[in-house]
């Protein structure tokens, strides 16, 4: 019994120990793998001046959808600007990568703020909030709807996002000012660009082949929307409901089309540069069995969406240049600019 009392403190005490150990790894190695979005964030609270925590939230993947003022009443705008810095998530967009976290600033006023937003609504509406916590609120004219990773966006991008815009006014209403800040907020915003793209390639060209309804119109997007996040037949039961019989054939097809080779994308982000920074050179190739890049600054291969670093010393032009499994060709080019 004596020895038992003696050794039995010791073996607690090395248990606390390596338990506390254990979640310290685990926890480092959480904040390790998460995508760190403080980088480019001041730590200061913009509404309520004082320094902000960082946190782990979850990224969610998907359509970015921004809620609607309308459905809130008319508190809905003084509301979240009094909570800038309280994130429950992260937008990741719809091109699904390993990060599931992300490393974020909560301000503790906010988040009291937004838990006082939340008991409004369910109380039946939106009002503005007037507690003690609230000590100003941001204007909406630089109210953020979320986190921005990227605060510019190259004007060839801009230009393609104006340009889907224009091709699913149709079907996804949403001002460019919030296409442009979902882009923003993207921790890749590249690679959305391909998946847009490629999303939008498809819509136009079903839609170009039929005499569709708008509801029809709408349907025949969201499937291709689903499809391309990996939903599964019980996901577009509904929207196929309102499109013609062999609908979802046509609409698989679409998305696996056997068509000529082409360049879908091709553009550096960002395209004029100092010396010695670096740029996200990134493509996207159709129906491609080989890929050539001139330079050949890095190894390439056929993808759909893929990015990678470069570093160019002066201005330089870069061709991406596919190749189909009959020997036919495509030629994009582009310039990065070095100052």
């Amino acid at each position: 019994m004596r020895y038992l009392a003696s050794v039995l403190p010791n073996s607690l005490g090395l248990l606390l120990l390596f338990g506390s150990i254990a979640v310290a790894v685990y926890m480092t190695f959480r904040i390790v793998t998460a995508e760190d979005l403080t980088k480019s964030e001041s730590s200061l609270c913009e509404v309520h001046r004082i320094k902000m925590k960082a946190k782990l939230v979850p990224i969610r993947y998907g359509l970015p959808m921004y809620p609607s003022p309308l459905a809130f009443g008319e508190g809905y705008v003084d509301a979240i600007g009094s909570f800038p810095h309280a994130p429950d998530h992260v937008s990741g967009g719809c091109v699904v990568r390993s990060k599931t976290r992300a490393l974020v600033f909560s301000c503790p006023r906010c988040e009291a703020n937004r838990v006082e937003w939340v008991r409004w609504l369910r109380n039946g509406g939106c009002k503005p909030l007037s507690t003690p916590v609230v000590q100003r609120r941001l204007t909406p004219d630089i109210l953020k709807r979320g986190l921005i990773s990227h605060q510019q966006l190259a004007p060839s991008m801009i230009a393609k996002i104006e340009s889907f815009r224009s091709m699913l006014a149709d079907v996804y209403v949403m001002p460019m000012a919030e296409w442009l800040n979902g882009f923003q907020q993207y921790a890749s915003p590249e690679r959305e660009m391909m998946w847009w793209q490629r999303l939008t390639h498809c819509y136009v060209d079903y839609c170009s082949r039929k005499d569709l309804a708008p509801e029809q119109r709408e349907a025949a997007f969201n499937v291709l929307c689903k499809l391309g996040l990996g939903a599964t037949s019980d996901d577009i039961t509904a929207d196929l409901q309102n499109l013609p019989f062999g609908a979802l054939e046509e609409l698989v097809a679409e998305t696996h089309h056997d068509w000529e080779v082409k360049v879908v994308g091709f553009y550096a982000t960002p395209d004029v540069m100092r010396q010695g920074e670096k740029a996200d050179l990134c493509y996207g190739v159709d129906n491609a069995k080989s890929v050539r890049l001139d330079p050949p600054v890095e190894r390439v291969w056929p993808s759909v969406g893929r990015c990678f670093e470069v570093t160019p010393l002066r201005d330089t032009r870069y061709t991406l240049i596919p190749e189909d499994a009959d020997g036919h060709t495509a030629v994009q080019s582009l310039t990065v600019r070095v100052k």
